[in-house]
This record gives structure tokens, C-alpha cells and sequence, in this order.
């Protein structure tokens, strides 16, 4: 009926269409030939393709020792997700953040860099922040000002030490802060506090080491319990440190990461969809799920 004349989409659809093959393969090498594609198709792709840096001893994203003439200065731009689990200065992040103007969600978890070294930089204090996870081993030395703080909702505070309240107090201030995850266990009056006063929080996390918590007595885990009756709190365990940088890519593909479980723990316990209300430590993994009742079952598979 049509001839040999070609089928022109209008350009808007076009780009949707290539936009929606990127992200449902999440796969570099696709990408790569979707460059090559057409001129406006390789402007469409490109920011798509450099949006996730993850650079640590066993995963690179993109690789960029492999491929040395990538000039980060030029798409650098593109980043919106940025992890650096290498050891690096605070003077090394510093430089990074100036390539990376836009990034929304950070993760810098080197032991050699807290948020107390870099907080006050320039580079940082102009981030867009959405999410942030970085290391921090005295609350007391970090301030929760700026424009990154102000834009946060998600944020991961790892290595903390035990506290007094006042230390915590700032974490209320932040506005717009839904989720908020501690990689320690949290002191009972502080989760409190915390629920209480924070404005905006939905889920208060406190993920630990499945081999510690099998070293506490049943009745350390009662006493912990007692805020077992806010269902915003939500105690995850894990077994690996590998878990984390796995974590990550999940959330970023979309997945059931730590912030998006512990989501539907809340709702669960608020719903009343677990066997066995409670429930204190959950796995951070797919076996989360073993714990639901049958209306559980049904909510869960029809998310």
C-alpha cells in the first residue's frame, strides 16, 4: 500500500523510543551501537550512557583505565550518579566533584575520606543532591548545611559511632528528608527521637552485619524491639560487604534496593502482611519475603 516510501515517526516518538531501548537493556555495548545509529541519536544516547559512574577495585563504570582517552572534563556533565569505592583523598574527591557538577546521588565510601573533609567544598556545597551515602565517624565534626542538604531525601550515614543525642539533633533540621539509614545499630532513645522529630522521615533504617546480630542474646534483641512498634522503623542485615555496591546498581536499574525494601517493610507492617508481627532483623535480599502472610503474598506480587 505504502511503496518503498520509509515510515517517518515524528522526532519527539522517535527519541522516546530510543530513550526506552536504552534503558531497558542497561547494557554499555548497546548503547555504544545506538551511537552510531544517526548524529541526534548518538546527542540522545550520550547523556543516557554517561549518567552512572561506579569506579571501584572490581567494577568500572565506565571503564575508564580500559579506556583511557575518555575525557571526563567533556562528559563528566552527563553524571548523575556517582560511587567511588576506591582509596582516594578528600583533596582527590574535591576534583571529582568539580567534573561532575550535576550529580544527584553520591556514595563516596573510602576509608581514607568522611563527609567532615569534603562537606565544605565549593564543588560540593553546588551538588543538586537527592541522595547521599558517605562515611562519617563523629557527627559532632559534620554540618548539615548547604544547598545538598537541603535538596536531600535519601541519606546513609556508615561507620557511625555511638553518640549523644545532641550529635544527632541536626538530622531533624533537614527538610525535605524521607529515608535515612544508619550502617550501626541505632540506640533506642535515638531511633525515638529520630521518628519523632525528623518531619518528613518514612523509614528509619539500621542495617548491620548478620554475624554481629547472631552474637546478641535474645533479650539485647527485645530491648531493640521496643521501637518495633513504629512500623517506619526497619532493622536489615546483611552478609556481605559486597552487598553494597550490588545494592546500588540494583536501585539504580530500577530494582528492590535497601531504600525500596525497606519501603515495603513499612507498608507491610503497617498493613499487618507479616507472619509474625514481631519481626525485628529482615535479610537486605529476595528472602525478605518469607516472612508474609498470604495478603502479603498477594500485595507483594501485585506491586
Amino acid at each position: 500500500m505504502f511503496g518503498d516510501t520509509p515510515l517517518c515517526l515524528p522526532l519527539e516518538l522517535e527519541r522516546r523510543i530510543f530513550e526506552m531501548s536504552s534503558y531497558s537493556r542497561n547494557d554499555s555495548k548497546h548503547l555504544f551501537n545506538l551511537l552510531l545509529v544517526a548524529r541526534y541519536v548518538h546527542d540522545w544516547i550520550k547523556p543516557i550512557l554517561y549518567q552512572t559512574f561506579l569506579q571501584s577495585p572490581k567494577t568500572r563504570v565506565p571503564d575508564i583505565e580500559r579506556y583511557p582517552t575518555l575525557d571526563l572534563n567533556k562528559i563528566g556533565k552527563f553524571g548523575r550518579n556517582l560511587l567511588f569505592s576506591e582509596e582516594i583523598s578528600h583533596f582527590q574527591v574535591t576534583s571529582l566533584l568539580s567534573i561532575f557538577p550535576n550529580v544527584e546521588n553520591l556514595a563516596i565510601w573510602t576509608n581514607r575520606t568522611d563527609l567532615a573533609h569534603f562537606q565544605g567544598c565549593v564543588e560540593f556545597q553546588r551538588l543538586p543532591l537527592r541522595r547521599l551515602s558517605v562515611f562519617v565517624a563523629s557527627l559532632t565534626n559534620i554540618r548539615l548545611v548547604g544547598a545538598p542538604f537541603q535538596s536531600l531525601t535519601h541519606l546513609e550515614l556508615i561507620r557511625t559511632r555511638k553518640e549523644p543525642w545532641d550529635s544527632w539533633k541536626p538530622l531533624t533540621a533537614l527538610p525535605r528528608l524521607t529515608h535515612l539509614l544508619i550502617n550501626s545499630v541505632i540506640p533506642e532513645k535515638i531511633a525515638g527521637n529520630l521518628l519523632q522529630l525528623c518531619p518528613h522521615l518514612f523509614c528509619l533504617i539500621q542495617l548491620v552485619s548478620v554475624y554481629v546480630v547472631d552474637k546478641w542474646t535474645e533479650e539485647k534483641r527485645a530491648h531493640l524491639c521496643s521501637n518495633g512498634g513504629d512500623h517506619r522503623f526497619v532493622s536489615l542485615t546483611y552478609t556481605s560487604e559486597f552487598h553494597f555496591i550490588r545494592d546500588w546498581q540494583e536501585g539504580l536499574n530500577g530494582g528492590l534496593d535497601s531504600w525500596a525494601r525497606s519501603d515495603c517493610i513499612c507498608i507491610a507492617r503497617q498493613r499487618k502482611y507479616f507472619m509474625d508481627p514481631a519481626s525485628y532483623w529482615i535479610p537486605n535480599d529476595s528472602s525478605w519475603t518469607a516472612g508474609l502472610n498470604n495478603a502479603g503474598w498477594d500485595w507483594y506480587l501485585n506491586l
